[in-house]
């Protein structure tokens, strides 16, 4: 596997020294973005590592502003990836199992999950016709997609009420 850098910097142009840094590091890809603004990390480190996989991780690096971000920032990015992709499809699933059609259920997971509002298809103009059960894993999708998804499993755990 290729060893990929991504290097976010505020500045307007990422820093050339950055680059031959990474070059003298024998990284194969250097993935450089200019005048990124701190609400946009999260997103563009996570469209990094979309396509590589938990045992790939090793071979990923993210300097933000000159400075390596450290791994367990990584594997928090990456964790909640991962755990995004999987609520997605478990309450996707769980829509369509509970008799909403395929398309629909895929549709109204991500309006709800990510507080799109409508969607399309029978979910273009409201929610009102797939039913009680569907309705509540839409709400629930709801709440997990505005709280984030480690809030809520942080508030389900039995361990964050203990202590």
């Amino acid at each position: 596997m290729k060893k990929v850098l991504l290097q976010l910097d505020t500045d307007e142009h990422p820093s050339p020294f950055d680059a031959i840094v990474a070059h003298d590091a024998d990284v194969d890809v250097l993935l450089s973005h200019g005048g990124v603004k701190p609400e946009a990390v999260r997103g563009l480190v996570q469209d990094a590592f979309f396509t590589r996989g938990p045992k790939d991780l090793n071979t990923m690096a993210v300097w933000v502003g000159g400075k390596r971000v450290s791994e367990s920032v990584v594997i928090s990015v990456g964790g909640f990836f991962i755990l995004y992709l999987l609520s997605f499809v478990f309450l996707a699933l769980l829509l369509a199992a509970s008799g909403v059609e395929t398309g629909t259920a895929l549709v109204a997971i991500v309006a709800c999950l990510n507080n799109l509002g409508a969607g399309i298809g029978e979910v273009a103009l409201h929610f009102a016709d797939l039913g009680d059960f569907a309705t509540w894993v839409c709400s629930f999708a709801m709440i997990l997609g505005r709280l984030e998804v480690f809030t809520v499993l942080v508030l389900l755990s039995p361990r964050f009420w203990r202590e």
